[in-house]
C-alpha cells in the first residue's frame, strides 16, 4: 500500500519536533549542569582564596597584638631597672620605640599611677610642681583608690586630653585594669570610647594594661599582688587607626568586622553594641546588609578578652575578569543550545566549546594554585600540611602528612617523597607521633598554639606555630633556632667560665636578672668586702638600703645613677662607672668604683675597692693640710741649710711670704738675741741626727722681735742618711701676753678673795648695828632729836652695806641682786657721779627722755656697765679734738629686723642707753673682737681687755643686749637695750612697808656671833615670836631635835664653825622635811648654791631692815 506522503511529513514533523524538544531538553539538561558545574568550580576557588586571606589576616591582627603587647612589657621593664622614671627619660624611651612606623596604629604608650585616698593632694601638688600648674585626677569623686595617667607619648594635643584621667573610675577600663593587677599578665579592656575622642568621627576604643609592681616584694598571691601595685603601663588604641595601620589595605573585597565578645549579648553573637571595627564606612553601598560571596568567623583571644572576627567576600572579591568570562561563556552555550534546535549537528560542537570552556576556569584555577604554592614554597618557615588520624572510637592515633613547602626540606633534611602521604610516626620513627596531643587539640578546637622545642628525632631546635586550616586538620609554620640555643648553651658555658673567673677575681660582682633584678650570684670578694649573702640580698631592691641606709645620699645616688642611665638610653651606650661610698654590715665604709654591662637579660655589677687608696690620699692629703693649716711656722731645708718650703704660718708669723725665702739661708731671721756658741751647739745637735729644742728670740720681717719654741728636726731616707731639715716654731707672743693677763687675774682672784672676808666680817657687824639701832628707836620714839641721830646712823650703816657692795662688784664676787627701779632717774644720778671723774676738756651731753623706763636689773652692776662704758670713751677721745661723750636714753620698740638679729630676745618693750664718742674709733679687723675676754686695743699696762666682757655679760644676764657701731678716725657708738618692767609692778616693788608682826610662833634662831644672836633674839620677840638660839649649826640640830614639832622656822647664818647653816638644814631636813627656812650670809662662798632654793627657803643679806626681815618671814611661813 503506498504511504500517506501528508502522514510521513506529519510523521517526519513529528520526529523533528520530538527530536527538537528532546535536542532542547538535553542542550537544557547540559546548559544546567554546566552551569553548576562550573559555578561550583568557581565558587570552591573563591571559598579557598577567601579562607587563605581569612587566615592571613587573623594572624597578622594576632602578631600585631602580641608585639603591641611586647612593646608594653619593654615599657615596664625600662620601670624597674630604674629607681626613678622621669618624664623627659619616658619620652626619649617611647620616641626611640618608633611607634608610627614599627608600630602603627598606637595611640600611645603611657604610664597611670595608684593613688590612695591619702595621698591624692600630694600626687596632684607634685606634678603640679613638675610644669603642670592645672593638673588634676578627674573626674573628681571620693573614692578609695585614684589613678592618673601621668605619662602618655606622644604627648601631642590629642593624648593630652587624657592626661590626669582616672581610668580605675570607668567600669570597663576598671574590669581590665583589676584583671592585670590581680593575675601579673597584659589585659585588653572591652569597648570604650577614648577620653582622646572629638565630636569629629569618633572611634570604638579598647586599651591594653601591663601591671607594674613594687621591686623586690612577693608576688604569689593575688592579695600580695594588689599589695604590690604601682600602676600600669598601658596603650589606648582607636581601633579604626588601629586596624587600618596592621592591615595596610590588605582586607580589599572583604568586609571586616571585630565584636567584643564579653560586651555581646551571647557568644558568637553579632551584637551591635558590641561592634569594635567594621573596615567599610557607615552608609556606603557595600555596607548595607545583602547578598555575599563568603561568610566565616573567627575567635580570637588577646590577653584575656575574646574577639569575634566576622569576614565577609564582598562581590569585588572575586575577579572582575573571571566573573566575565563565565557569563560570556554561559551565554555562549545557551547560544549554541538554540542553534542545536535548528542544526542539531551542532551539538557537537557545542560540547566540545563546553569542554574548552571548562578547561579554561581549570587553567584559571590551576594559576591561582600555583601563585599560592609559589608563596609557600618561597617561604623562609618551613610549612606542613596534616590530617589527623582516628582510630574506631574517633580517638586520634596520628597524623598524615599531607604537603610540604621547600622550606621544610631545607629544614629538616627530608623530601617531600619521604614524607607526603605517610604518617608522622612513621616519617619522625617515633611512637605516637611527635606532639600527637597538642596538634590534635588545634586540630579538634581551632584555637592556635605556639611553642619552641627540641626535635630529638631530627636532633634539632625548632621554633613552632600550629592553626588549623580546615576540619581535623592542623597546619605548622616552623624555623630552625638550632644555632639560636647553641649560642644560648655557649653563653651558659661562657657564663660558667665567668663565674670560675669571678670566684677568684678582686673585684666585687653582683649579678642579677629581669625586670625585678633578683639577684642569681655574688662572688666571694663581693661577700667578703661587705659581709652580705645572696641570702640576705635577693634583689637590687633590698641591696640599696643597706649599702646606702642615709636616706639623704641615697637619694643623691639615685638621681646620679638616673642621670647615667638616662644618658645611657640616649646614646645608645653602657652605663659609665660610678663612685659610691657603700656602709658594709659591719657599718664600715668602703669607696667603691662601680661598672655595668647588661647581656640579654643578665645585669652585671663589678666593684673595685678604692677603699684604701682612699685612705693613702686622704692620709697625704691630711698631712699636707695639716701642714699648711698648722698654726706653727714649718720651715723644710736641704742638707745645707737652704729653704725648699715655707707654710702659710711661716709667713702669717715673721712677715715673709714663700718667694722671699725660698733658695735663702734661716740666717734671715737671726736677731742677733743668741750667741754664734748657740748656732754651733744647733748645728752639731742636727748634723748628727738629733732633735734640737730650744726657746729662740727671732726677728721678723719688719724688724720686730717674737718670742719662739723652736724644735728642728732631721729627715732621713731610705737608707737613713739625713737629706733634709724640718724646723716647726711656735711664736710664744700670745703665750706671753696671757700669761701676763693671768698673772692679773690671779691678783684680782685674791683682791676678790680678801674683799669677800672683809665683807663677811663688816656686813655681820652692821647687821648688828641696825640691829640694835632699831631696838634703840623703840626705846627714845618720844625723843626726836635721838630718833634723827639713830634715823643718821642707820643710813650710814647701809650706806657702807652699799660700800661693801661696790667692792665686791669690782672683785667680780658680788651676787646679782635684782631690784625694779626708773632707769631715768638711775642715769641721771649716776652720770651726776661719773661727771666727776671725767677731765674738763671733755664735753658730755645729755639727753634722756622724760618719761619712766622701769627696769628689773642689779643697780651697781648697771653703774659699773656705764662707768665702764663712759671710761672707754674717755680714752677713746684722749687725744682728739673737742672731745665730746654723748649719753642718750630713750624708750625703744624693736621691729622685725631687730628681733631677727637678736633671737634670744623676747618682744616687748626695750630702754635703750646709747654712749657716743668722736674718739679715734676701731677698725673693722678688731670690732667683732671687742667683747673678747682679755682683748684690749690699749697699750700695755692701760687696760686689762675685760671691761666690755664684763659689760657683755651683765647685759645678757638681764635679758638685754648690747650693739655697737665704729669708724676707725670717726668714733664709736655703744648701745644697751635693756627690757621694761610694767610700770606696777616696779611702783608696787618700791613701797615701804611697816614691819608685821607674827603670832607667837617659834623661830629657830641660828649665829655663830653672840652679839647678833642676842640682837636678833630681842628683834624677833619684839615682832611678836617666840625664839630659841644656837651658836653653831651643830647645836641647831640638835636643838631642833629637842623641839622638832614647835619650831615654825629655821633662820640660820650660812658660815659658822663646827658645822654651816646648808649643812644643818641638811640635816635638819632629814628629821623633818617640811621646815621652812631663812639663810642670812654677810658674804660667803656657799651663797651660790641657794641659787636652787627650794619655795619653802629664802635668803636675806647682812645687813637687812627690818622691815625686809619681818615681811620676808611672813612670807616664809604663809607660804
Amino acid at each position: 500500500m503506498p504511504s500517506d506522503p501528508s502522514l510521513k511529513n506529519s510523521g517526519n514533523q513529528l520526529v523533528l519536533v520530538a527530536t527538537l524538544l528532546l535536542t532542547l531538553l538535553l542542550v537544557s539538561g547540559v546548559i544546567i549542569y554546566l552551569w553548576n558545574l562550573l559555578h561550583e568550580i568557581e565558587q570552591r576557588q573563591l571559598n579557598e582564596d577567601f579562607q587563605i586571606e581569612v587566615t592571613e589576616l587573623t594572624t597578622a591582627i594576632a602578631s600585631h597584638m602580641d608585639a603591641y603587647e611586647q612593646v608594653l612589657k619593654g615599657g615596664r621593664s625600662f620601670f624597674m631597672a630604674s629607681e626613678h622614671v622621669s618624664r623627659d627619660a619616658w619620652h626619649t624611651y617611647v620616641e626611640n620605640l618608633q611607634l608610627n612606623l614599627k608600630y602603627p596604629g598606637i595611640q600611645g604608650v603611657g604610664y597611670a599611677a595608684l593613688v590612695p585616698a591619702a595621698e591624692l593632694a600630694a600626687h596632684e601638688q607634685q606634678i603640679r610642681s613638675k610644669g603642670f600648674p592645672d593638673y588634676r585626677i578627674w573626674p573628681e569623686g571620693k573614692r578609695d583608690t585614684y589613678t592618673g595617667i601621668i605619662f602618655l607619648e606622644p604627648f601631642d594635643w590629642r593624648n593630652q586630653r587624657a592626661f590626669g584621667y582616672d581610668m580605675f573610675a570607668e567600669a570597663t577600663r576598671h574590669e581590665a585594669m583589676a584583671r592585670a593587677r590581680d593575675t601579673g599578665i597584659p589585659a585588653l579592656s572591652g569597648k570604650v570610647l577614648l577620653v582622646q575622642e572629638t565630636d569629629e568621627a569618633p572611634q570604638a576604643g579598647t586599651l591594653l594594661y601591663v601591671p607594674f609592681y613594687r621591686k623586690g616584694v612577693p608576688l604569689d598571691s593575688v592579695v600580695q599582688r594588689q599589695q604590690a601595685l604601682l600602676g600600669w603601663v598601658y596603650s589606648p588604641y582607636r581601633m579604626s587607626d588601629l586596624l587600618q595601620g596592621m592591615l595596610r589595605n590588605r582586607d580589599q573585597g572583604l568586609r571586616l568586622r571585630i565584636y567584643d565578645q564579653q560586651r555581646a549579648g551571647s557568644p558568637g553573637s553579632e551584637d551591635p553594641d558590641a561592634l569594635l571595627y567594621d573596615s567599610l564606612p557607615t552608609g556606603s553601598a557595600d555596607s548595607q546588609e545583602g547578598p555575599y560571596l563568603a561568610h566565616t568567623d573567627k575567635m580570637l583571644v588577646i590577653a584575656g578578652r575574646s574577639w569575634l572576627l566576622d569576614f565577609v567576600a564582598l562581590p569585588g572579591f572575586a575577579k572582575p575578569a573571571e566573573t566575565a568570562s563565565l557569563n560570556r561563556e554561559m551565554g555562549g552555550i545557551g547560544l549554541i543550545g538554540l542553534l542545536l534546535i535548528v542544526l542539531i549537528w551542532s551539538l557537537v560542537n557545542t560540547q566540545r566549546r563546553a569542554v574548552e570552556l571548562a578547561n579554561h576556569l581549570t587553567s584559571s584555577l590551576r594559576e591561582k594554585e600555583e601563585k599560592f604554592e609559589s608563596l609557600i614554597s618561597n617561604m623562609n618557615e618551613g610549612l606542613a600540611l596534616h590530617e589527623m588520624v582516628y582510630d574506631a572510637e574517633g580517638r586520634a592515633i596520628d597524623y598524615r602528612i599531607l604537603d610540604i613547602n621547600a622550606a621544610y626540606e631545607h629544614h629538616t633534611g627530608l623530601v617531600a617523597s619521604q614524607v607526603e602521604g605517610q604518617l608522622g610516626s612513621k616519617v619522625y620513627g617515633v611512637t605516637p607521633a611527635p606532639y600527637l596531643e597538642e596538634f590534635g587539640a588545634v586540630a579538634e578546637s581551632g584555637d592556635p598554639y605556639h611553642f619552641d622545642t627540641y626535635f630529638p628525632p631530627l636532633d634539632r631546635h625548632f621554633d613552632i606555630s600550629v592553626f588549623s586550616p580546615g576540619p581535623h586538620q592542623f597546619a605548622t609554620v616552623f624555623t630552625d633556632i638550632t644555632e639560636r640555643k647553641q649560642a644560648e648553651k655557649a653563653l651558659q658555658e661562657s657564663e660558667s667560665t665567668f663565674r670560675a673567673m669571678a670566684e677568684t677575681i678582686p673585684l666585687a660582682i653582683y649579678v642579677s636578672t629581669g625586670q625585678e633584678q633578683t639577684a642569681d650570684y655574688l662572688n666571694p670578694t663581693f661577700i667578703r668586702l661587705f659581709g652580705y649573702t645572696l641570702e640576705e640580698i635577693p634583689s637590687v631592691s633590698e641591696w640599696w638600703p643597706k649599702a646606702y641606709p642615709d636616706e639623704v645620699y641615697r637619694k643623691q645616688i639615685e638621681t646620679e645613677w638616673q642621670a647615667r642611665v638616662e644618658l645611657a638610653i640616649q646614646t645608645q651606650s653602657e652605663i659609665e662607672p660610678m663612685e659610691t661610698v657603700v656602709t658594709c654590715k659591719d657599718g664600715s665604709k668602703k669607696n667603691i668604683l662601680w661598672g655595668f654591662v647588661t647581656l640579654g637579660e643578665k645585669n652585671y655589677a663589678f666593684g673595685l675597692d678604692l677603699t684604701e687608696r682612699k685612705q693613702s690620699e686622704e692620709a697625704s692629703r691630711k698631712l699636707a693640710q695639716v701642714v699648711e693649716q698648722a698654726g706653727e711656722s714649718i720651715l723644710i731645708t736641704d742638707r745645707d741649710g737652704i729653704i725648699e718650703y715655707v707654710n702659710p704660718s711661716f709667713t702669717t708669723i715673721t712677715g715673709y711670704s714663700a718667694e722671699e725665702v725660698i733658695g735663702k739661708n734661716p740666717k734671715i731671721l737671726n736677731s742677733g738675741q743668741q750667741s754664734a756658741e748657740f748656732y754651733e751647739t744647733m748645728w752639731s745637735t742636727i748634723s748628727s741626727g738629733r732633735v734640737w729644742h730650744v726657746k729662740i728670740i727671732d726677728r721678723r720681717k719688719d724688724g720686730s722681735f717674737y718670742p719662739a719654741m723652736m724644735t728642728i728636726s732631721p729627715i732621713r731616707n731610705e737608707s737613713g742618711e739625713i737629706t733634709h731639715f724640718v724646723g716647726l716654731q711656735q711664736d710664744l707672743s700670745e703665750n706671753e701676753e696671757l700669761e701676763t693677763k693671768f698673772y692679773q687675774a690671779q691678783k684680782m682672784e685674791a683682791l676678790g678673795t680678801l674683799v669677800g672676808g672683809i665683807a663677811h666680817e663688816f656686813n655681820n657687824a652692821l647687821a648688828g648695828m641696825t640691829g640694835n639701832l632699831y631696838l634703840a628707836r623703840s626705846k627714845v620714839a618720844d625723843m626726836p632729836e635721838v630718833t634723827a641721830k639713830l634715823d643718821t646712823i642707820e643710813k650710814l650703816a647701809f650706806r657702807s652695806a652699799e660700800l661693801i657692795r661696790n667692792l665686791l662688784s669690782f672683785a667680780r664676787k658680788g651676787i646679782v641682786q635684782k631690784t625694779s627701779f626708773d632707769l631715768s632717774d638711775h642715769t641721771k644720778e649716776s652720770l651726776k657721779m661719773h661727771k666727776i671723774s671725767l677731765p674738763e676738756d671733755i664735753t658730755l651731753d645729755v639727753e634722756i627722755e622724760e618719761t619712766t623706763l622701769p627696769v628689773n636689773w642689779d643697780a651697781n652692776l648697771l653703774q659699773q656697765v656705764v662707768m665702764n662704758l663712759l671710761n672707754n670713751a674717755r680714752d677713746a677721745c684722749r687725744d682728739t679734738p673737742n672731745p665730746t661723750i654723748t649719753v642718750r636714753l630713750h624708750g625703744f620698740s624693736p621691729d622685725a629686723a631687730f628681733l631677727a638679729r637678736h633671737p634670744e630676745l623676747e618682744a616687748g618693750e626695750f630702754a635703750c642707753l646709747a654712749i657716743n664718742d668722736n674718739g679715734i674709733g676701731i677698725s673693722a679687723e678688731r670690732l667683732p673682737h671687742v667683747f673678747e675676754p682679755f682683748y684690749t686695743t690699749k697699750e700695755i699696762g692701760q687696760g686689762t681687755g675685760l671691761g666690755l666682757s664684763m659689760v657683755l655679760g651683765a647685759v645678757q644676764t638681764h635679758q638685754g643686749c648690747i650693739e655697737v657701731d665704729s669708724i676707725e678716725g670717726i668714733g664709736s657708738a655703744f648701745r644697751l637695750y635693756l627690757p621694761l618692767q610694767k610700770h606696777e609692778t616696779a611702783v608696787s616693788q618700791q613701797l615701804q612697808e611697816s614691819p608685821e608682826h607674827g603670832n607667837g610662833e617659834l623661830i629657830l634662831l641660828a649665829d655663830d656671833d653672840a652679839h647678833m644672836l642676842d640682837v636678833g633674839r630681842q628683834v624677833l620677840e619684839s615682832l611678836g615670836y617666840r625664839v630659841i638660839s644656837a651658836l653653831d649649826g651643830l647645836e641647831a640640830v640638835e636643838m631642833f631635835k629637842a623641839h622638832r614639832d614647835d619650831i615654825s622656822l629655821v633662820l640660820s647664818d650660812i658660815m659658822m664653825p663646827r658645822m654651816g647653816g646648808m649643812k644643818a638644814v641638811e640635816r635638819i631636813r632629814e628629821i623633818r622635811p617640811d621646815i621652812k627656812v631663812i639663810f642670812t650670809t654677810g658674804y660667803n662662798r656657799e651663797e651660790e648654791r641657794l641659787a636652787d632654793m627650794q619655795s619653802d627657803e629664802a635668803v636675806l643679806h647682812k645687813p637687812y631692815g627690818i622691815e625686809e626681815l619681818s615681811r620676808t618671814i611672813k612670807n616664809i611661813l604663809s607660804a
